[in-house]
Formats: C-alpha cells, structure tokens, sequence
C-alpha cells in the first residue's frame, strides 16, 4: 500500500511538512512540561530550588525563562501564519484575520512583560474576588473573550470543517487550561498559599495546556494555508 504523502506548507519560499513541524512543536512542550516538573519536584523533596539554574529557568510558573520565551515564540508564529492567511483572504475576512494576528502578537509580548498581571489586583478590588476568581485577571479576560467569540464567529463558521474543529479544540485545550486551571490554582492558593507542590503541579498542568492549544492552533493555521486558495473563506 503507497504511504500518503505528507502535507506541505509554502513559507518564507521554504516547504514546511506539517505534521513532522506539529509533532516537533509538540515534543518540545511536553518536554519543557516534564523537566519543569521535575525540577519542582526535585525543590519539594530537597529543598534545593535552583539546581544550579535549571529549576528557574525551566519552571513552567516562571517569568522570562525558558518556557516563557518558548510560549511568546509560539504566540508570535500564529500571529504569522494568520497574516499569511489575511494574504491570501478577502475583504471584510481579511480585516478579521489581521485583527486575529495581532492578537496573538499583542499575546506574545504578553507572555514576556507579563502585563495582565497588573490587572489582578485592581479587578480584585473592585469586584471583591475571592476563590476561583483569586488570579482576577480572569474577569475582564472571559469578557474579552466573549466579544470577540461574537466578532469573529461568522469567519469561524465560515471555515473548512477540519480547520474548523482543529480550531476549536485549540481553543478548548488552550482555555481550559489559560482560565480553568487558572481558576483552580488561585482557589488553592487563596486557601493553602503558593509554596506547596499541589500548586507547583497545578500551574504546571495549565501552562502545559496552553502549549498544546498553541501547536493546535499552528497545527489548524497551517492546514488553511494548505488548502488551494479558493477553499480559504471567501466574504
């Protein structure tokens, strides 16, 4: 039986396979997973929270290491592909596309500055947040994502079927972890406080579900570029 040929990707005038590129995006995040929890369990266990560096820099939790350099560059590659897909697209969706693009690079210098930080505490005091809404970034963050659920759900439904599902699992994966997980950790830091290993692995467990709904999201842009330029949504 013939092997079917695996998908390619014009970018940059270089031919990208798909699924070896998707599967690699992959392996690296549950390997930045792994070794950040190795190394939180390794601090928990003897007290050594640096091991000579290696358990700041690749602590999933953390700010400008490894994981966090690695999330920003995952941000800024969507951002890409979805302006390779604003290209090829036509108005009003090409508007929608760029606006989707920058998005995801204002998520990228995001993820470096860390700017959603400084949300937390004016919403918590404003909403008097306690519990799952402890991280209150949370609040303005669901109503964000509401408008532009609402903005952009007739490009959504506009798309290819299995760009359409990959999509959605991207986002699914990506915000249960972003806003789910991030509910639970703050309900247990607010009852327990951050310097417990349950934490450690809850925080770990919602970054690495933001990974996976990053290199979904790749996985999905990339399979849009790959369909003939008139399958890609038209107005």
């Amino acid at each position: 039986m013939a092997l079917r040929k695996e998908q390619t990707v014009l970018l940059l005038h270089w031919r990208l396979p798909v699924r070896s590129f998707v599967r690699t995006l992959f392996l690296i995040s549950l390997l930045l997973f792994l070794a950040g929890l190795a190394g939180q369990a390794i601090r928990f266990a003897t007290g050594d929270g640096h091991l000579g560096g290696f358990t700041p820099k690749f602590n999933l939790d953390g700010e400008m290491n490894v994981p966090t350099w690695y999330s920003s560059l995952l941000f800024a590659l969507c951002g890409f592909l979805l302006l390779q897909v604003a290209r090829e697209s036509r108005e009003p969706d090409r508007r929608r596309w760029r606006f989707l693009a920058a998005v995801f690079l204002a998520c990228s210098m995001d993820e470096v500055a860390a700017c959603h930080e400084m949300l937390v505490d004016p919403v918590r005091r404003l909403f008097h947040c306690r519990g799952l809404l402890h991280f209150a970034w949370v609040v303005p963050a669901i109503l964000l994502l509401a408008l532009m659920a609402i903005f952009l759900s007739s490009l959504f439904l506009r798309l290819p079927s299995a760009v359409r599902r990959t999509f959605l699992f991207a986002a699914l994966v990506f915000f249960c972890g972003n806003i789910g997980v991030e509910m639970i950790g703050g309900a247990y830091v607010e009852m327990h406080g951050p310097d417990h290993f349950t934490y450690s692995l809850i925080s770990h467990i919602e970054e690495f579900l933001e990974l996976l709904g990053q290199t979904l999201f790749v996985r999905g842009a990339l399979g849009l570029l790959a369909l003939p330029a008139a399958d890609v949504p038209p107005q």
